[in-house]
Parts: C-alpha cells; sequence; structure tokens
C-alpha cells in the first residue's frame, strides 16, 4: 500500500467498486473486470480482486 497525500485525488468509475468479492469468476470476467477498472487510483477493491485472481491462476 502507498502512502497517498491526504489530499490526494481517488479516481473510480463507480461500477459495483466497493466489491471486493467476485463471483463466478473466470478469465474473461477477470480481464473485463481489469478493462472497466483501468482508471481506478488506488485499485479499487473489485480492480484487486480481479488482479488477484488472476495472479493465483498465472501461479498453477
Amino acid at each position: 500500500m502507498t502512502n497517498r497525500p491526504a489530499t490526494a485525488k481517488v479516481v473510480r468509475v463507480n461500477d459495483n467498486c466497493g466489491l471486493g468479492k467476485i463471483n463466478p469468476i473466470d478469465h474473461e470476467r477477470a480481464t473485463g473486470i481489469l478493462a472497466i477498472h483501468r482508471s481506478c487510483d488506488p485499485p479499487c477493491p473489485r480492480k484487486a480482486a480481479a488482479q488477484a485472481w488472476l495472479d493465483k491462476q498465472e501461479k498453477r
């Protein structure tokens, strides 16, 4: 986690950003979520969950 100044702008796309649980999930859905949430900075829970799922699949 990075330390951001209190005045740093948080950008969200307003597409269920707060929902970190994605069920069901597969490769196509995870990559789609990453595309939609590309501009979320810092990464929203939904973007982070999709990326974590993809990272876990790569390690298999």
